[in-house]
């Protein structure tokens, strides 16, 4: 019987595993509230949520703060067409290295573009990136559960 529920138990994690693998994203930075967020595939727009590659020309800066070909999750605040404010950036990075904001922070943002941002001023988004073109977007997501 303990052999049984070993295997069940085993069997449980690994289904798990490969449910999470496949269909969600794990976010552990506090641009988005930490958890598992779940792959939506809605259209994107205002307000969703989505996980994207950051733009070639960006990839010397993103790599001081992640795994180059590891996706980034952000909120859309801005689509194509829309006119966009982005939010004050930092000077300042969280260990305290300089960064260099977006230039225009304002401005209309370009077709087949977004703009994204975090939960907090030294989120890596639009602020520090600028627009994202949408062929970057992977999928919108989701959170399954968060913490």
């Amino acid at each position: 019987m303990r052999l049984l529920k070993l295997i069940v138990c085993i069997l449980v994690v690994l289904g798990l595993y490969l449910f999470i693998a496949k269909y969600c994203y794990i976010n552990t930075t506090a641009s988005l509230p930490y958890g598992i967020y779940l792959k939506t595939n809605q259209p994107i727009e205002q307000g969703v949520l989505v996980a994207f590659y950051p733009p070639a020309s960006k990839a010397e800066f993103v790599s001081r703060y992640t795994e180059p070909g590891t996706p980034l999750l952000k909120k859309v605040t801005f689509i194509g067409g829309e006119k966009y404010h982005l939010p004050p950036a930092a000077e300042q990075d969280s260990r305290g290295r300089p960064v260099i904001p977006y230039i225009p922070a304002t401005g209309i943002v370009p077709q087949s573009h977004v703009i994204v941002e975090g939960e907090t001023i030294h989120s890596l988004d639009s602020r520090y990136i600028g627009p994202i073109p949408t062929k970057l977007v992977i999928t919108t997501i989701k959170p399954l559960w968060t913490w």
